[in-house]
């Protein structure tokens, strides 16, 4: 018998629970199925290894953040240059959702502050600190 395609075996599968003939074996559709549960098992296992990866690669760029604070309110803009010079592909996205993290769990305070532009124009923005130990 010649090897069969998943859409053959798939439709094979209809086709035999549909109360229908099926030429395929009973045994190679028991077969197909534990080669597909493998599968499944093993695309899980590296969705596993991918996102342990992604996470601990996270957590760096969170201590680097964290690191980079200080007692004196800086600007998200300010912290992303500093950062960039060790991680040069951060972005200011990237640093703002380490930031949210570090203040969701009480490690540093935000404030909105007055900052003048490259044109002279005060605009608002927010900025962080490490929350001092007083």
């Amino acid at each position: 018998m010649e090897k069969l395609t998943k859409k053959q075996m798939f439709e094979g599968l209809i086709a035999y629970f549909h109360g229908e003939d099926v030429e395929i074996e009973n045994e190679a559709f028991v077969e197909f199925c534990q080669d597909q549960i493998a599968d499944l098992d093993k695309k899980a296992a590296k969705a596993k290894e991918r996102a342990a990866a992604k996470k601990a690669e996270g957590d760096e760029l969170t201590d680097l953040v964290h690191s980079v604070l200080t007692d004196e309110y800086q600007t998200i803009a300010d912290i992303t240059v500093v950062v960039a010079e060790t991680v040069p592909d951060v972005s200011a996205s990237k640093i703002t959702a380490r930031l949210t993290k570090l203040f969701n769990t009480g490690v540093i305070e935000k404030e909105q502050i007055s900052v003048e532009d490259s044109e002279g124009k005060k605009r608002k923005c927010m900025a962080y600190r490490l929350i001092s130990q007083d």
